[in-house]
């Protein structure tokens, strides 16, 4: 039963320097320091051994989330585009990385060609975020855990987070990034596979297949949870293109929500609930990447 719910987890979502104290006054006639060249009859001296002081910033300090924001680039090999989202005080920072995926069977041999490309891009943009010390870590959508600490022993033989990456990944018909870009970069050690979803949803999913609650919002819902569980102040997370953790509300009248599934605005609702924790949103759109395939 793990191994099929396993298989349906990956399937469904696959002080200041001397010459700034001298303009500021703090140096008076007597010393100067002793690169600045002075008139032969005149010297320079320091009267005050305390700093210069700012003046205070009007500006809120930024967040470690929002400062990550900020400072993420606007443009990585293999993005299409980068949108990002300001929350004022978020707490963390979601990165989602929108895929394409479906299973083999269903898909024609073109639509596997095309999803291969697009995974190749993603590839491409994590290879960039580790390489350029923006993340090490990746949350993988159908990578599972264990949510409730009563489940533990029910599930206690779920495969480990490397295991299921191995079990998950495999060249399809010769296509060498169709089963996940991520996958592929996990099993070659460039970055840490980290899960994007629990067991008790993906069971409640493989119970309601044609719910959009469970295939959709529910599991976007625990997935900022288990964010927030790991207080983890950014993560880029591989996750399908018909999911929108963001809305109207939460990201602005330009949030685009064509080809979207989800009924929810996730951020908008966790952020009133919890104002101590609240999300900031950047999305990536791969190269190649056109409308979700869900089969």
């Amino acid at each position: 039963m793990i191994k099929n719910i396993l298989n349906y987890a990956y399937q469904a979502g696959i002080t200041c320097l001397a010459a700034a104290a001298l303009v500021t006054g703090c140096y008076s006639k007597t010393e100067s320091p002793e690169s600045k060249e002075q008139p032969a009859n005149m010297e320079y001296k320091i009267t005050h051994a305390h700093t210069c002081q700012k003046q205070p910033s009007t500006e809120p300090e930024l967040t470690e989330a929002e400062t990550y924001l900020k400072n993420f680039p606007e443009t990585i090999p293999g993005a299409a585009k980068i949108q990002k989202y300001k929350t004022p005080g978020a707490k963390h920072c979601l990165v989602h990385i929108k895929q394409q995926h479906g299973n083999p069977v269903k898909l024609t041999k073109q639509e596997m060609k095309e999803i291969d490309a697009v995974q190749k891009s993603i590839y491409d943009i994590l290879t960039f975020l580790v390489d350029n010390n923006y993340t090490k870590n990746v949350r993988i959508e159908g990578m599972l855990v264990i949510q409730e600490e009563k489940n533990k022993q029910e599930y206690n033989h779920l495969p480990s987070i490397e295991d299921q990456v191995k079990d998950n990944y495999q060249k399809t018909n010769g296509l060498e990034y169709f089963a996940g870009g991520s996958l592929k970069l996990s099993l070659e050690n460039k970055i840490t596979p980290k899960a994007a979803d629990t067991i008790e949803a993906m069971m409640d999913w493989a119970r309601h297949q044609n719910s959009n609650f469970y295939t959709f919002d529910n599991r976007e819902d625990i997935l900022l949870q288990i964010i927030t569980d790991d207080n983890e102040s950014s993560v880029p997370v591989v996750y399908g293109g018909a999911h929108a953790f963001g809305g109207k509300k939460s990201c602005g009248n330009e949030y685009d929500l064509e080809n979207v599934v989800s009924e929810k605005d996730n951020i908008q609702e966790w952020n009133t609930k919890h104002p101590n924790n609240k999300f900031c949103l950047i999305e990536i759109t791969p190269e190649n990447y056109e409308l979700p395939k869900i089969r």
